[in-house]
């Protein structure tokens, strides 16, 4: 811009480039690091258990972004992105294979715990629901699970125990256990 010798040139680059840098400054912060994760108590309590039993499976409740949390803090979670699909699993909570063409993609999972049978449902060609029984959850041998915000979960189910092993700012930790 120094090298034009038009004025009019020279205070239009500089208005421009004031206004980008205004504007880019607000919707760009900038971060170094993972420490905005990694900082979180629920990241370091999910740590800590990993650390202590690394071969336990894992599921979230909470929605598409949740199962990437706990996979970044290392915790196995059933329900993180399949870029395969975990036929192995999916076989077992479905043995006639009726859901077979809605599981058998790259997929998100979604998981809602429920009363009526275990069942998938396809909303996105890469996102799926498993809508999990809670007399199936013991089949799919997760041994925690985490949820974020207020989540429906039905305590007295009969099939499964859920031992609340941290809470803090809308993060839960549970410890599960079969009936």
């Amino acid at each position: 811009m120094t090298n034009y010798k038009d004025k009019g040139f020279k205070k239009f680059g500089i208005l421009i480039s004031v206004v980008s840098i205004c504007s880019g400054i607000c919707v760009r912060p900038i971060s170094i690091g993972l420490s905005s994760v990694y900082a979180k108590p629920a990241a370091q309590e999910i740590q800590k258990i990993v650390s202590i039993d690394p071969k336990s499976k894992w599921v979230t409740i909470g929605g598409i972004e949740t199962p990437s949390f706990t996979v970044m803090c290392g915790a196995p979670t059933i329900n993180f992105v399949n870029t395969y699909p975990n036929l192995k699993l999916w076989h077992t909570l479905d043995p006639e294979k009726k859901y077979e063409k809605i599981y058998n993609r790259y997929e998100h999972v979604q998981v809602l715990l429920t009363q009526e049978e275990t069942s998938f449902a396809l909303l996105q060609n890469d996102y799926i629901t498993l809508n999990l029984s809670y007399k199936d959850i013991e089949k799919t041998k997760i041994k925690y699970l985490a949820t974020f915000g207020d989540q429906n979960i039905d305590f007295n189910n009969g099939y499964v125990s859920f031992d609340k092993i941290y809470d803090e700012d809308g993060a839960k930790i549970y410890k599960l256990s079969y009936n």
